[in-house]
C-alpha cells in the first residue's frame, strides 16, 4: 500500500491533472460544459481541487457580485464625452441615464438577492414581427423575411421579484414621472440574465409603454464582452452603444420608436450581465406571460 502511494503521488497524479485540465475548445467558460464541472478554458475544473490533483489557487470564474464599496450617492450623468455632431443624435434617442442610481445599501441588497436568484431560459422566435410591430424603413435594419429572436435568462425567484415588486419599482418611478408625470400603470421590474451567446435582435418597445428604463448590474464590464445595448438612427446611418456600467439605469422615451438591439454575448466572458427591465404608461396595457402591469 505505501508503495502504490508513493506511485500515485510522484507519478499517477501529475498524470492526471496534466490530462484533466489540457484545454480542448478555448474560450468557452462559463456554458453548458462548466456548469458540471468540465472546464474548456484550459483552467482546472473546480473538481480537481477537492480530488488534490491541483495545487493552483481555484479560479474566480462566474462569481456573482464579490464585496464591494457601494456608491452612496446619485448623481445626473451628462454625455459631456459626446461630440458636437454625437450629442443632438443621442438626444433624438429620447435617451438619458443616472449613475450611481440606487443608494449603497439598496444597490448592495439588491446584488446579495440576485446572487442567490433562480432562473430560466426564454428564446423567443418571432416569424412575422419584423413585417408589422418591428418594421422599419431603412434598408440596413433587419427586414421582414426574417424572424425576430432572443435568447435570456429571466428570474423566477418569488422573494427576488416581490422585492423589485414592492421596493425597487417604488425608486425607479420616481424618475420616471419626472418625466411625465401622467404615469400610473408601472410593469413588474424583470430581472434579465445574459449569459455567454445571449442576445436580442432589432426591436422597439413602444407597444409596451410610452417610458421605459434599464438597470445595469455587474461586476465591472468590459466592451469586448459583448452584451452591449446598441440604439440605432431613424435611416440605419449611425449607431450607439450604451456601456453597461453598473448601477447605470437609462431611461428611455419610447414613444421614438428607437430601434435597438443587444449584442451576442461572447463565449469567453467570464461572469453574468444582469438587467432590470420595466415600462410605465399612463393607460394600461394588456399583460402577458412576461410582462404584468402594477398601478402605483
Amino acid at each position: 500500500m505505501t508503495c502504490f502511494t508513493a506511485i500515485f503521488s510522484l507519478v499517477l497524479r501529475p498524470l492526471i491533472a496534466f490530462i484533466l485540465t489540457r484545454p480542448f475548445y478555448p474560450g468557452l467558460g462559463c456554458g453548458v460544459f462548466s456548469s458540471v464541472g468540465i472546464s474548456l478554458t484550459g483552467a482546472t475544473p473546480p473538481w480537481l481541487f477537492r480530488m488534490g490533483l491541483s495545487s493552483q489557487n481555484p479560479p474566480a470564474q462566474c462569481q456573482s457580485f464579490p464585496k464591494t464599496s457601494p456608491s452612496m450617492y446619485t448623481r445626473i450623468v451628462e454625455p459631456l464625452h459626446l461630440t458636437v455632431h454625437a450629442k443632438p443624435f443621442v438626444d433624438s434617442l429620447g435617451l438619458q441615464y443616472i449613475d450611481g442610481f440606487l443608494d449603497g445599501t439598496t444597490h448592495l441588497h439588491t446584488k446579495e438577492l440576485i446572487s442567490n436568484s433562480q432562473f430560466r431560459r426564454v428564446f423567443q422566435s418571432r416569424e412575422s414581427h419584423y413585417k408589422h410591430v418591428f418594421h422599419s424603413e431603412s434598408d440596413v435594419v433587419t427586414g421582414p423575411e426574417e424572424p425576430y429572436l432572443a435568447s435570456f435568462d429571466i428570474c423566477t425567484s418569488h422573494d427576488t421579484n416581490t422585492f423589485l415588486a414592492e421596493v425597487l419599482l417604488k425608486r425607479i418611478a420616481e424618475p420616471l414621472r419626472n418625466i411625465n408625470n401622467q404615469l400610473r400603470f408601472f410593469t413588474q421590474p424583470a430581472l434579465i440574465r445574459l449569459c455567454p451567446s445571449s442576445f436580442y435582435r432589432v426591436h422597439v418597445d413602444d407597444y409596451a409603454g410610452c417610458v421605459g428604463y434599464t438597470l445595469f448590474l455587474n461586476d465591472g464590464w468590459k466592451w469586448d464582452y459583448g452584451g452591449i445595448l446598441t440604439y440605432i438612427s431613424k435611416d440605419g446611418s449611425s449607431s450607439y452603444p450604451i456601456f453597461p456600467s453598473d448601477n447605470r439605469v437609462l431611461i428611455r422615451d419610447e414613444t421614438l420608436r428607437s430601434f435597438h438591439y443587444v449584442t451576442q454575448q461572447a463565449i469567453y466572458s467570464t461572469d453574468y450581465q444582469y438587467l432590470i427591465l420595466g415600462w410605465a404608461d399612463s393607460i394600461l396595457h394588456e399583460s402577458t406571460h412576461l410582462r404584468r402591469y402594477i398601478e402605483l
